[in-house]
């Protein structure tokens, strides 16, 4: 899914380089990102989380990693 909201158009004479950048991601990726914003912009901004917290986040991160991958090779199996 590629989504552009918006366009910037500018004078000429105003114009210049726009850094963007693009995450392309699985839908459980996507889902990942969604639960994990907030605990990262807490992280981000300063904010302390328990060790707990970050270890149970972690783990449940690598778990989906590897959720992920397992459904990738299960597509690439039954779409030969």
């Amino acid at each position: 899914r590629l989504s552009l909201p918006w366009r910037l158009d500018l004078p000429a004479n105003r114009r210049t380089d726009i850094r963007v950048e693009v995450q392309v991601m699985t839908m459980l990726q996507e889902a990942w990102d969604k639960k994990d914003h907030p605990i990262y912009e807490r992280r981000r901004t300063g904010k302390k989380i328990s060790s707990s917290a970050a270890i149970q986040m972690r783990a449940m991160s690598d778990l989906l990693y590897v959720a992920d991958e397992f459904v990738e090779d299960v597509w690439r199996s039954v779409s030969k």
